[in-house]
C-alpha cells in the first residue's frame, strides 16, 4: 500500500520527467540532453520495482543497477562542465574506481544483495563532484549567476541524494528491529527524494539553454 509520502515522491519524479521533456523539446541543443531519458528511466525503474519487489522476484537488483547508471552520468556532467585537465582527470579516475568497486562487489556478493561499498563510494563521488565544481567556479572568469544554469540544479539534486541516501539506508538496516524508527527513516528518505526532484523541476523551469 502506498503512503502519502511515497505517492508524493512518485509525483515529484513524474513532474521532473515531464518538465525535462518540455525543456529539451524547446532547447534541443542543450548539453544535458541525457538528463531527459534518464528521468524517464527513473519512472520505469520505479514501476518495475513496485511490481517486482511486491511479487518477490527481485531484491536489490534494480537499485544496484540504478546507482551504477546514475553515478557515471553525474560524473559525465561534471567532466563536461569543468575546465582544467586535473579536475577532469580527478573525476574520471574516481568514476573508474567506482565502477571497478561496483564490479568487484557485484561479483563477490551477486546482484541480489545490497552493494554497501558502492553506496559509500556514491557519497564520495557526490562530495568530490561538488568540490570540483566549486573549484571550477573560483578558477573561472565567468561572471554569470550559476543559479540560472540547469547544471547547478542537477548538481545540487544529485549531491543531496548521494550524500543522504547511504546514511539513511544504512540506518534503516541497523534499526530493522525498531519498526517505528525504521518507518521514520523511510519517510525521511522519501522526503529527500521529493526535495531532490523538486530541485530538478525548479531548475528546469528557471534555467535557459544558453546558460545551462
Amino acid at each position: 500500500m502506498l503512503n502519502a509520502m511515497t505517492i508524493a515522491a512518485y509525483g515529484a519524479e513524474l513532474l521532473a520527467a515531464i518538465l525535462a521533456t518540455v525543456y529539451f523539446y524547446k532547447y534541443r541543443s542543450t548539453s544535458y540532453w541525457l538528463f531527459m531519458p534518464y528521468l524517464w528511466y527513473v519512472i520505469l525503474n520505479e514501476i518495475a520495482a513496485f511490481f517486482l519487489l511486491n511479487a518477490g522476484w527481485v531484491k536489490y537488483e534494480l537499485s544496484n543497477i540504478f546507482v551504477t547508471i546514475t553515478v557515471p552520468m553525474f560524473s559525465y556532467f561534471i567532466i563536461s562542465k569543468v575546465d582544467g585537465k586535473n579536475l577532469k582527470a580527478m573525476m574520471g579516475f574516481a568514476t573508474i574506481s567506482f565502477l571497478i568497486l561496483s564490479l568487484i562487489e557485484g561479483i563477490s556478493k551477486g546482484v541480489s544483495e545490497a552493494w554497501n561499498i558502492q553506496e559509500i563510494a556514491t557519497s564520495f563521488i557526490g562530495i568530490l563532484g561538488f568540490s570540483v565544481y566549486v573549484i571550477h567556479l573560483f578558477r573561472s572568469s565567468q561572471t554569470s549567476n550559476p543559479f540560472t544554469s540547469l547544471f547547478t540544479y542537477i548538481l545540487l539534486g544529485f549531491v543531496l541524494s548521494f550524500v543522504s541516501a547511504p546514511v539513511i539506508n544504512t540506518a534503516r538496516v541497523l534499526y530493522l528491529d525498531n519498526p517505528e524508527l525504521s518507518e521514520q527513516l523511510t519517510f525521511l528518505m522519501a522526503a529527500i527524494v521529493v526535495l531532490m526532484y523538486c530541485i530538478f523541476s525548479f531548475g528546469l523551469i528557471r534555467s535557459k539553454s544558453q546558460s545551462a
